[in-house]
């Protein structure tokens, strides 16, 4: 969901790899789903974020959008039977962040925050 460049950036270590791919994009625009289904290989594109939800070949997405729409969009694929991978952060506040690991219990789906963790400042050790 979303053709930014968060999006091309997964979508160019997707290709790298053996085990997955992408089946469909969503975008804002017709032309901006085509170009980059066409420049990732990619079988379907989705003029819209809803017409993507409405896929029923679609079990999960990655919402790669714009950090105050990562709530809303969420909560909508989560209610149309997706499974979500969401860029960081996950909410901007902490009831939004709730509420989205709540509908992702009730309607018996994962969700998940695409953060690279083993890569993180914060996991370095420190060398006395």
């Amino acid at each position: 969901m979303g053709t930014g460049n968060i999006a091309r950036q997964l979508a160019e270590g997707v290709a790298s790899g053996k085990r997955c791919g992408i089946t469909a994009v969503g975008s804002r625009s017709a032309d901006a789903a085509a170009a980059f289904a066409r420049q990732y290989g990619v079988p379907a594109a989705h003029s819209s974020y809803d017409a993507l939800l409405a896929d029923r070949t679609i079990d999960a997405v990655y919402i790669s959008l714009p950090n105050n729409l990562h709530h809303a969009w969420t909560l909508k694929a989560l209610a149309a039977g997706k499974h979500v991978l969401c860029e960081k952060p996950r909410a901007g506040s902490l009831p939004d962040a709730e509420a989205m690991v709540a509908a992702a219990e009730a309607s018996d789906r994962a969700t998940a925050v695409g953060y690279t963790y083993r890569r993180s400042p914060f996991k370095r050790r420190r060398v006395s």
